[in-house]
Formats: C-alpha cells, structure tokens, sequence
C-alpha cells in the first residue's frame, strides 16, 4: 500500500506595527511532499504515484473551525503561508475523489495534523497522508483463459461496482468494507457459468491481489494469504471444472411459487448427490430437500416451495468433489386478468363494453358479453354495470332478457364477440385471451337470484324448473382463441385437448336465491403440471344454459373483485396417469 508524508515547516517570523504599536509576530508555513518508504506507494506503478502526488488538497482550519487557508493542489503552493500565532488543524486529502466510489486508479489519501502556531520560532510539521480504501487486483490463471474462453469478474460493496475483464491490468479502488466477487465463465463447450466469493474484514491501506486457478474437480476453495510485510494479501480462488457427465440438471419446471426439479446422477456419485439453489445473484446457496427418485433408475426429482414469483433461480447438484453446471430458471409472474374488479365500462354506440375507454379504443380489453347480439336489433344490454350493489367500486349486472322471443342469457367471458351469424339465429365468438401464467384458483364475489325457467330448447329443461348459473375457468394451449357459433352448436368440450387446467363453482352454489353477496372460491384441477397455458377462458352466465337459448328472463346474477390466486397445483383425477 502508498501513502504520503506531507512535512510542513514553520519558519520567518514577520512583525507587523499597529496604530496602537502593539506587534503581531507571524509564522510562515512552508510545505514540501515525500514519501515514505515503509508503506504502501512503495509497490505503487508511476501513473498511481504521479496521479496521488496531483490530487493532495490542503486545507487549514483555525480553532474557532474558521477556513483560513486551502488550495486544491498543493505543488500550486509557490509561496509561504503567513499565520497568526494560535492552534490549527491541517487536513490533506484526495481532491480529484471523495473516496466512496470505486473507479479504476482512482485511490484516495487523507492525513489530519493539530498544530500550534508560536511567534519568533521554527516548528518542523509533519502530516502523514495514508490511502483511506481499498486496492483490488484480479489476475486469471493460464489455465483458466485455456479452459474458459471468457472470463470477468465483478467486484462490488457500497462504492459501486467494476468489471474486470479478461486482460484487464489496472487496479480498482473501493470503500474499505467487505467486497462481493463474482466470476463469469464460459467454458469451451460454450456453457456458462457464475463463481460467488466474499472478502470480508477489509481494512484501508490493504491491497487484494485475487487470482483465479483452476481446481480439477469440486466446487472450488477460497484462500488468503497476508503478506505481513507489505499488508498485501494474495487471495487464491480455486475454479472447479464441471462435471455435467457425472451430475446433471435435465429440466426445472418453474411456477410462480414453487419449482419442480429434474435431475440425474451416476453410481459413483449418487449416494452423496444434493440439489442446491438460490435467487440469482445472492452468495449463499440452500438445500432443496428430499428428491424422489423416478423409475428404477439414477434420476430423480424434487420441489422447493416457498419461492418469489417473477425471480430468477439458480440450481446446481453436488456430489463430494464433483458438481452439475448451474442452470438459471425464471418463476412465473401472478399475473391478473384486466378489469377484474368490474370497475370499467364503456359504452360504444349502444353497446355496453366491460372495458375502459382505453382498453376498447386500443383493442386490448379483456372482458366482452351477449350484449352486440342482443341489441343487434334492439337498445337491450343484458350486461350492464352494477353501481348501488356491490362489494367495491362497481360490479357487473348480468341480467337475461328475451328479444323478439328469443332468449337472451346476460353473460360475460374473456374473449371477443365476433358477429351475429348470416342466419340471425345465433352469434360467433372468440374463447380466450393470451395468457402465460398457471393459477391455481380463482375467487371472487357473486351474488345470484334464479327465475323460473321460460325459455327452453332443452329436452331435460322444462318451463317452470329453477334456472341455474354458471362460473368457470380454463387455461388452454390453444394456438387461437376458440372459434364459438351457437348457432352450428361448435362450443368447447370438456375433453378438448387443449384444455390444461378447468374449474367451475359447485353445483350446490348455481341455483339458490342469495341475499348477498358470498365468497367462492373455485379450484383449478390441472390435466398437466408441465404444459404452459398460451390462453385463460373465464366464462360467467346467469342461466348455465344461455348458448342453448334456455334460461328464465328473471335470473340476474351479479360479479365482483375477481381474483387469481398462485399456490400448489391439484391434479385431475381423471387425467393422473396421463
């Protein structure tokens, strides 16, 4: 480590005549810069020294902490500096940095000296300058640059942050506090990988030499060596080879807050193998827990739970001495279908949109209903919002109605309403709205009065019979949304292929006069945990059987607050095995 002794010399005493000829004898301060030999600036390159020589401050404050002299570079000094008798403090100091950001040969030096000023005498001043951070070093074995074609390490505290690249020779300088490492890999496969490390108790005036080297097999070893002469301390890193024949990490099935991991081991290293993770970019890594193992072979698989949604993870198996690449998974985001709070509505013409005046006008909204087909040739909209009862802000009316003798079932999904068909004696829509996330319920508010049944075109419907409602939800990997036409009868089947996951809210709740609001809930039951969904249908209808024209026009059903909830995932019984 460098540092400065900055000798200020006090000599010449001036006397000055008063009108009262009282005398006033002045010091003269004369200041000279060295170095001394003992410290750090010993091992210092020219540039650094010539750079530290540059940037020392004066600054001379009295005792009443009164500024009377500063100069932001003191080789500009050229004359001495008459002071009256009396204590003062001399501070020197780095005047190109403030020393809490790092930067590439940027170091940063401070001294303070209390001096007394007496009249008619010579008084020798010393201030010793000492760097007040940290230098850092990083050096790559051959063998690492011959196993990996890119490397770089990030070294960072609460100064910052610097990158040294491969070939990078300057040092860096940082606030003395403990340093965060992290190398970057790539080896010759093209795999990359990320080395944590810390360097903790970190003093000012100490110099980091860190060199990474190769290690052949295990996760790698950290070493310190002081070198007490030179407060220098070689810190030697141990890069371990991967060994992705041995251990490796075939697939991990993230969620929202779970992750399902895959891996595979060898006889020789599956006794000792451990699953390990951690959010990306953290140091410390955790244990995932018990693996199941799949089949009557070396493969096996695991669950951690608990995670961030929307967070990236980092997975790595370690057996002994040998260790799996790190694979990087993204958790799924808990991502909200629009205007679920039934708060938005617009109305276009005389068609009423459960949309926002921006979500229509851009073509992004996400909630449409029966209402262009049922006012097609009237002003009637069976889906209208609902001000007075509500749970919070407003809620959507869903109220049937006939038009012309037609039954019309007031009814909202996600999706689009396309056109009435050329016969006039139905509609075409699109199921679904793209979605990428997998919920696992959806709850929500509902509050339900059934009619008598007074139209049907059901054979087990009759009139007179309690009407009943419908809620349900499906996620899909659709490559489109579903094209629906009541009037052909083309409607999603429950055994459609593309359905991944389906719920609906139980019979027990569709038909029983309510006289307020209650709380469902419904659960998704998952025909694949592996499958991601690319569309989310959520269909709601006054009468269960509105697409059919059988309903009762005095059934109205309201909706409020919906939400998708993001938990652990229930299989459907029927597709298990599947």
């Amino acid at each position: 480590m460098n540092r400065h002794i900055i000798y200020i010399f006090s000599c010449i005493m001036l006397c000055l005549a008063s009108c009262q000829e009282e005398r006033i004898e002045l010091g003269a301060l004369q200041l000279k810069v060295s170095r001394n030999s003992n410290t750090v600036l010993t091992k210092a390159t020219p540039e650094e020294i010539a750079a530290a020589q540059r940037q020392i401050a004066i600054k001379i404050t009295n005792a009443q902490e009164n500024v009377v002299f500063e100069s932001d570079d003191w080789t500009a000094i050229k004359e001495d500096i008459l002071l009256a008798p009396g204590a003062y403090t001399i501070d020197a100091f780095s005047a190109l940095t403030d020393g809490t950001t790092a930067g590439f040969d940027l170091p940063y030096y401070v001294g303070k000296k209390e001096i007394t000023i007496t009249g008619n005498s010579i008084q020798p001043v010393e201030v010793e300058c000492v760097l007040a951070n940290v230098k850092v070093t990083i050096q790559y074995s051959e063998a690492v640059k011959k196993n990996f074609t890119a490397t770089r390490t990030n070294v960072s505290n609460s100064s910052g942050e610097i990158w040294f690249e491969r070939d990078e020779t300057r040092s860096a300088y940082f606030v003395a506090e403990n340093l965060a490492l992290s190398l970057a890999l790539t080896n010759t496969d093209g795999a990359s990988f990320t080395l944590p490390g810390t360097v903790e108790n970190v003093l000012p005036r100490e110099h980091y030499r860190i060199t990474y080297d190769i290690k052949t097999t295990g996760s790698g070893d950290f070493e310190i060596i002081l070198d007490q002469s030179t407060k220098e301390y070689k810190v030697n890193i141990k890069v371990p080879i991967f060994q992705e024949d041995k251990l490796k990490i075939s697939a991990v099935n993230s969620w929202a807050t779970f992750a399902n991991i895959t891996f595979s081991t060898t006889e020789d290293t599956d006794a000792a193998a451990a699953l390990m993770y951690r959010a990306a970019g953290n140091a410390e890594w955790l244990p995932t827990g018990v693996a199941t193992q799949v089949g009557d072979g070396l493969t096996y698989t695991t669950n951690v739970k608990g995670l961030t949604p929307n967070q990236a993870y980092e997975y790595q198996l370690i057996s002994g001495e040998a260790c799996s690449d790190i694979k990087e998974a993204k958790t799924e985001a808990t991502t909200q279908v629009g205007n679920s709070s039934f708060d938005d509505w617009h109305k276009a013409g005389k068609h009423v949109f459960p949309a926002s005046g921006t979500t229509y006008g851009d073509n992004t909204y996400w909630w449409d209903s029966s209402n262009i087909g049922a006012n097609t040739l009237s002003g009637k909209n069976p889906t209208n919002e609902e001000g007075t009862t509500v749970i919070k802000g407003k809620a959507a009316k869903l109220a049937c109605t006939s038009v012309f003798g037609v039954f019309a079932a007031g009814s909202i999904y996600t999706g689009r309403f396309t056109q009435v068909t050329s016969d006039l004696k139905g509609a075409e829509l699109k199921f679904g709205r793209p979605f990428d996330t997998r919920p696992t319920q959806l709850k929500g508010h509902f509050k339900y009065n059934p009619g008598k049944i007074t139209h049907t075109r059901k054979d087990f419907i009759h009139e007179g019979d309690q009407d009943s409602c419908a809620i349900y939800i499906m996620l899909t990997d659709w490559d489109t949304p579903f094209p629906v036409n009541t009037s052909t009868g083309n409607f999603v089947q429950l055994t459609d292929p593309g359905i991944i996951a389906y719920g609906e809210i139980s019979k027990a709740k569709c038909s029983t006069p309510m006289e307020a609001y209650e709380a469902f809930t419904v659960e998704l039951t998952y025909r694949s945990l592996t499958r991601k969904p690319t569309h989310v249908l959520i269909v709601a209808s006054a009468s269960k059987y509105g697409d059919f024209f059988t309903g009762s026009t005095s059934s109205v059903l309201l909706l409020d607050e919906f939400e998708l909830l993001y938990g652990d995932p229930v299989m459907d019984a029927a597709y298990s095995k599947q």
